[in-house]
């Protein structure tokens, strides 16, 4: 079993060595994770760090003889591209034949999941890797139902690096959380543009540094952060808000001075929750715990609610 290092002799793979994919890796070998030599880069020319001796490779000059070594070298593959690149590489990932933790938001999940179902491998999708938040989205799932005689809206100001290629993952979650136990929360990313700010319905996503200055965001982490304003406005339900308060509150024990800040509390309309990270290097902790949970289960899809629970 993994704990906050690795027992695994088999190494990690990475799939996609972009920002995430090379933040996670570093942040991996830095707790001991045992990584392969070996990752994959949707562009050829990508290098990774030369002193650590890695190659890049890409799925198509990847050659499938050498499929029996990699299956006894690698433990699982970590995908963090984008998820229009994990619907065209999926195929090729399923006939790697070792789990593979997800990270990839904004796909078609009925695509990707009938896929896999044919497969005999162990999938996690896993759209954050921070515990705070598989934390924050286990005590959500265990919320009451609002009545309905009540009407709470939930809104949301997310802002992620200018290069982020599609919305917050982690924000449509916890919105998608909310609906489940009665909020109101309406929004449609149809039309989601990369690179420029955008409102949505119920969801605003900022990409544009001026507007991220203004968020608070610190110029040092404007390539490498997410941050979330999720606005909770009511008129009668004072009872279910102060409980849903009182059952999140301790969450802001996770917070890290100057890396990862979570926040709770009363406005005049309802209720402010609040979590930035600055960094990827966290992220790397919910990995390991999906690495645990995979080396105990064989073959299936598993999403972040059967991990939190």
């Amino acid at each position: 079993m993994l704990s906050n290092t690795t027992e695994v002799k088999k190494g990690v793979t990475i799939f996609g060595t972009g920002n995430l994919g090379l933040s996670l890796l570093k942040s991996l070998m830095d707790r001991d994770v045992p990584v392969s030599n070996k990752h994959f880069g949707i562009d050829e020319s990508e290098l990774l760090v030369n002193e650590q001796n890695m190659e890049i490779i890409t799925s198509v000059n990847f050659d499938s003889s050498d499929l029996e070594l990699f299956r006894e070298k690698v433990s699982c593959v970590i995908v963090t591209v984008t998820g229009a690149v994990l619907e065209k590489e999926i195929d090729f990932l399923l006939r790697l034949q070792v789990p593979l933790i997800i990270m990839s938001t904004k796909f078609d999940e009925e695509l990707i999941k009938s896929k896999i179902a044919d497969s005999d491998i162990s999938v996690m999708f896993l759209p954050n890797g921070l515990l705070a938040i598989i934390d924050f989205w286990k005590r959500l799932q265990k919320l009451p139902m609002l009545g309905d005689e009540y009407e709470v809206t939930a809104s949301l100001n997310e802002s992620h690096q200018n290069s982020k290629q599609d919305p917050s993952g982690t924000g449509i979650n916890t919105l998608n959380y909310l609906k489940q136990k009665g909020f109101k929360a309406e929004f449609d990313l149809s039309e989601f543009r990369p690179g420029v700010d955008g409102y949505y319905g119920c969801m605003a996503c900022k990409r544009v540094a001026r507007s991220q200055l203004d968020l608070g965001v610190d110029e040092e982490f404007l390539d490498a952060h997410g941050y979330h304003t999720y606005r909770l406005n009511y008129d009668m339900a004072q009872d279910y808000m102060q409980s849903m308060y009182e059952s999140l509150k301790s969450l802001e024990d996770y917070s890290i001075p100057g890396v990862f800040t979570f926040k709770i509390y009363f406005s005049q309309q309802g209720i402010i929750i609040i979590h930035n990270m600055n960094g990827r290097d966290f992220y790397a902790e919910g990995v390991i715990k999906s690495m645990n949970f995979l080396e105990d289960h064989k073959k299936g899809v598993y999403s972040v609610h059967d991990l939190i629970n």
